[in-house]
């Protein structure tokens, strides 16, 4: 399979920390501590999707915005098993998922690619 494009993206998912003996670390509340693993996928297309003017919202002095962006991933393992609970990590940048990554296929119904809508807020 050709490459989709020359990126770089990370799938990014919580998972919990343990310790050395394989059990989950929990703190005074006895409440499970997690981190981020990450996979990084090369050859993918990420894009910035760009709608004109950017969805703005105002609450007092604080400005915040969305910027939607679309990935496309080559078809691995990592990337079948992208879920809406999972985010999206590109240029330094961190994307939540907008629903579950879908397979696109080809016209021979073969699998071609890996898609995943995401949002970024800042703000």
């Amino acid at each position: 399979m050709f490459p989709i494009g020359n990126q770089r993206v990370g799938i990014v998912s919580v998972v919990p920390v343990l310790d050395v003996g394989g059990n989950p670390v929990v703190d005074e509340a006895m409440v499970p501590e997690t981190t981020d693993a990450v996979v990084w996928v090369d050859g993918c297309l990420f894009e910035v999707q760009v709608l004109g003017v950017a969805q703005i919202e105002q609450q007092d002095v604080t400005t915040t915005t969305n910027e939607i962006a679309w990935c496309h991933m080559p078809v691995t393992a990592d990337t079948r098993a992208i879920t809406s609970a999972m985010r999206l990590r590109h240029v330094n940048l961190t994307y939540e998922m907008r629903g579950d990554a879908v397979v696109e296929v080809d016209i021979r119904g073969r699998d071609h690619h890996v898609f995943a809508l995401c949002e970024r807020q800042t703000g």
